[in-house]
């Protein structure tokens, strides 16, 4: 299975250098021999081996890190949608089951609010950034959101 993404863009999400990692990562749907298809991707950075699971239809997918061994990519050619989905993966002797955080859009921050808040006129923008629990597609969670423009890993 050849990646269906290029591998600059693969090298900007590993560099942390990628200005919008929900355009890579996360489920995505995408065009295969003329069929829609689902691909689901995510880095792990301390992970071996990685699987996409459907407990929906209680199925696995394993998933491949042929362009760089910590990003990994799964074809998914015989569902209609991934809502849900969990990653389970393996680190050394470890193994772990997630919720992808990249498969959750944000139905906090709109396009509308971006505009205010560059403008500096929103007046309750404390609704928007910092941590708030929620609950979305019936699974818990904390939404987190920051404003950090020149923030880079060390």
């Amino acid at each position: 299975m050849s990646s269906t993404i290029a591998l600059e863009q693969i090298e900007r999400i590993v560099g942390n250098q990628h200005q919008n990692p929900f355009e890579v990562l996360g489920p995505h749907l995408t065009e295969q021999g003329g069929k829609q298809t689902w691909v689901v991707r995510t880095y792990l950075p301390k992970a071996d081996a990685a699987w996409v699971i459907l407990p929906d239809v209680r199925k696995e997918y394993e998933m491949r890190n042929d362009q760089h061994p910590q990003f990994f990519e799964a074809i998914i050619s015989d569902a209609t949608e991934v809502a849900n989905y969990q990653i389970r993966y393996k680190e050394g002797a470890c193994e772990h089951v997630t919720y992808d955080p990249y498969a959750f859009k944000s139905p906090v921050m709109t396009d509308f609010d971006v505009h205010l808040f560059a403008e500096g006129n929103h007046q309750r923008i404390y609704e928007k950034m910092g941590a708030h629990p929620m609950s979305q597609n019936g699974i818990a969670g904390v939404y987190f959101a920051v404003w950090a423009p020149n923030a880079r890993n060390a």
